[in-house]
């Protein structure tokens, strides 16, 4: 990747937007920040003002994030709206950082980027970052000091959230669902090998997957023969599972044969990505 990329992460309140959009005039490059939820809600499908609702936020594991009919749809019900923006913001960034020179602010874009870009952290002390706050909305410092803590937590809790390699366990907890799902008798089995390459492989003595199918098992909402016959299935499970193993540089293999069982296999690019903290 021959682009120049910046990336900016910021804590509430230091002015990490304003020094982005000065830098990007300085340099004549674009800047992206709330212009990816727009880029996002166009190739989604979804209303800005509900993306705009989960922008940078953790979904809370107790309720969905938005009280809105469009979180029941079937696509998005077993799957919060946070975690289908930051799948879609991810992929946004790729194809931006592939095309031109940027600055991109938060949305975790230095992760997603890795060794392809310059990373920058601006911050401030707390009482002065309250003090930007509460000129800026026109609110008491009282008031401007609980906002801060309360975003400074909330930007925290997402970037660790989406960056964590906690992914892997999405990944395991889907493929585990699946084969459960499926298996009427039998076994379920995994298993890790080291050589030639870290290797976890899924294995199931199930239902099995019909040849027809399994060339877009990954698609997004495609359920195939066996979707059809379970209500709750969404097709979006498969579809998260590839887009996160692409952003951890893990391949994710699938082989199946009708009536005898499916393998899933994990193939790991570094021994090192197998053993999560």
């Amino acid at each position: 990747m021959a682009n120049r990329i910046i990336t900016i992460n910021r804590m509430y309140g230091s002015n990490g937007r304003k020094l982005g959009k000065a830098l990007a005039k300085e340099l004549g490059i674009h800047y992206y920040d709330r212009e990816l939820i727009q880029i996002a809600s166009e190739k989604e499908g979804i209303p800005y003002e509900e993306l705009l609702k989960v922008d940078e936020k953790r979904a809370s594991q107790w309720r969905y994030p938005l009280e809105d009919p469009i979180q029941m749809a079937p696509q998005y019900r077993f799957y919060p709206m946070n975690d289908m923006l930051f799948q879609s913001e991810c992929e946004i960034i790729r194809s931006i950082a592939e095309k031109e020179d940027c600055i991109i602010i938060g949305r975790c874009a230095n992760t997603i980027l890795k060794e392809n870009c310059s990373s920058i952290f601006i911050h401030a002390p707390f009482e002065s970052r309250v003090q930007t706050v509460a000129g800026r909305l026109d609110i008491s410092e009282k008031d401007a000091a609980g906002l801060v803590k309360k975003l400074d937590k909330e930007r925290r809790s997402y970037y660790e959230y989406f960056t964590d390699r906690k992914w892997l366990g999405f990944i395991l907890e889907q493929l585990l669902s699946n084969a459960l799902k499926y298996t009427d008798a039998g076994m379920i089995s995994v298993t890790f090998r080291c050589d030639p390459t870290p290797h976890l492989i899924i294995a199931d003595t199930g239902r099995g997957i019909a040849a027809a199918d399994q060339a877009r098992l990954f698609e997004r909402g495609y359920t195939g023969y066996n979707g059809h016959h379970d209500f709750k299935a969404s097709g979006i499970g498969l579809y998260l599972c590839r887009k996160t193993a692409d952003s951890l540089n893990i391949k994710l293999h699938l082989e199946s044969e009708k009536e005898k069982g499916t393998q899933v296999h994990l193939i790991f690019p570094s021994p090192d990505l197998f053993f999560y903290r």
